[in-house]
């Protein structure tokens, strides 16, 4: 195998968390037919690059996080073949910093991938994943922040430092060269799921091997109603460090339990910002085409699919929805069985801190039937 080191820097919310699963689980077939996948898991990639970014996520530093990133580097350089790091939290590292990320690994080979997606489902999939991280923010403000900051053109703004696929490949292309980067387009929705994977694996070059491609778990999208839910939510939760909420509202509750209920279909960019995003779209193609980055998929999977079954809660939901569904979130809870005797829960999944949740629903749901 050649001494190449891939650099997956996402973009988030295009598959990455299926793939990164993907190259975890295939982690020791992957290592014995020469691609390393470093590290021992998968939040390792994550510290890493905290690490290498010198931040933390939510306020809350994780273990391990110091030095993660030159070990990372360390155990690649040791290796004696290709290697793959990837995560999304990658497309923050900020251009001064870039040049020495890429000088740290001891090869020339350094090359970029970059996973891409339809900008009409980036939107709202941005927006969930950031009520999962504890956001208040309505879906209209959200809407005007992202297109109404110079007319949408990706210049400012939080959703545009990582979702600008032109600034992105420009940044990272100016230090590895266009012809190191390679853009995988994320395929159209209702198609076969592993087609992502086998299009990223082409990009990195990855044996033909036979790959577990069974993952356990996947980042879950909230419908309409129940992503509202969340976001009334979110403000009347008690004091909770990031591990707690993260465990305890991101995952068990949000994904395992919440994003089941798809109430009223799945939210969609309105139509007042269909020709920002039409216009954004054909931009990125464009550039893409006369890049000269490799592509890996169909750059017609970047057009924006807008004449799907349209849902616009910019404009807010009906309180009476929100608190049915409430009701019935509670109501699941408060009939789930007692665990039999003796067995023994893990500290983090207690029932006593699910009954926690489930006064916190039944409260902000009074709060709304009032209002």
């Amino acid at each position: 195998m050649a001494r190449t080191v891939y650099l997956h820097v996402g973009l988030a919310k295009t598959g990455t968390t299926y793939l990164q699963r993907i190259l975890d689980s295939n982690r020791e077939l992957m290592r014995r037919n020469g691609v390393l996948y470093p590290g021992t898991r998968r939040a390792d990639h994550f510290k890493a690059v905290l690490d290498l970014r010198g931040t933390t996520f939510q306020g809350h530093t994780y273990a391990g996080s110091a030095g993660a990133w030159q070990r990372l580097v360390d155990e690649v350089n040791r290796y004696d073949g290709a290697a793959v790091i990837s995560h999304e939290t990658l497309a923050r590292v900020r251009r001064p910093l870039l040049d020495e990320t890429v000088a740290g690994f001891d090869t020339d080979d350094v090359r970029v991938v970059m996973t891409a997606r339809d900008l009409a489902r980036q939107v709202p999939a941005i927006w969930q994943e950031r009520l999962k991280n504890r956001s208040v923010e309505t879906y209209s403000h959200f809407l005007e922040s992202v297109f109404a900051s110079e007319h949408g053109r990706r210049k400012r703004g939080l959703f545009w430092e990582v979702q600008d696929l032109i600034g992105l490949t420009t940044r990272w292309g100016a230090v590895v060269g266009n012809g190191n980067v390679t853009i995988v387009t994320v395929p159209a929705s209702g198609g076969d799921p592993r087609e992502l994977w086998r299009r990223f694996a082409r990009a990195l070059e990855l044996p033909d091997v036979p790959y577990d491609l069974v993952v356990q778990s996947r980042n879950a999208s909230l419908g309409v109603v129940e992503a509202e839910l969340l976001r009334l939510l979110n403000p009347r939760l008690p004091e909770l460090t990031w591990p707690e909420y993260e465990y305890r509202i991101k995952h068990r509750f949000a994904e395992l339990n919440l994003a089941s209920y798809q109430t009223a279909g799945r939210l969609t960019v309105p139509k007042e910002w269909h020709d920002d995003v039409q216009r954004i779209s054909e931009e990125v193609i464009a550039f893409l085409e006369q890049s000269g980055c490799r592509v890996v998929g169909d750059l017609a999977d970047l057009t924006p699919q807008l004449r799907e079954p349209f849902t616009d809660a910019s404009a807010g939901v009906d309180d009476a929805v929100v608190l049915d569904l409430a009701l019935r979130v509670l109501g699941r809870y408060a009939a789930q069985p007692e665990r039999p005797e003796g067995r023994r829960t893990p500290r983090a999944a207690r029932p006593d801190r699910t009954g926690r949740v489930a006064g916190l629903i039944r409260r902000a749901a009074g709060r709304i039937g009032r209002g």
